[in-house]
């Protein structure tokens, strides 16, 4: 696994991180190197736990502004590990 770290935990930093800063356009960039490590079982249920933060229900701007760069940053991650994987 990447530096040194069991899967498990690297699923968990990885989700911590979106959480974080899913919304920042950076996202996927700064998560890519260690998407590589992700396994496609677990990368199916990181991206279940993306998209759960992702409120499709609001109508401020501002928030309809960050729910488009976090579903982007789903969007991406999912093709990335889909991708790497086939």
């Amino acid at each position: 696994m990447y530096i040194g770290k069991p899967a498990k935990e690297i699923d968990t930093l990885i989700v911590d991180y979106f959480l974080r800063f899913g919304s920042k356009d950076c996202c996927f960039e700064d998560l890519q190197p260690y998407l590589k490590e992700v396994h496609i079982d677990s990368a199916k249920k990181i991206i279940e736990k993306f998209k759960a933060t992702i409120d499709e229900s609001c109508d401020d701007d501002k928030v309809i502004g960050i729910f488009f760069l976090r579903f982007n940053s789903v969007l991406y991650v999912a093709l990335y590990i889909y991708l790497i994987n086939i």
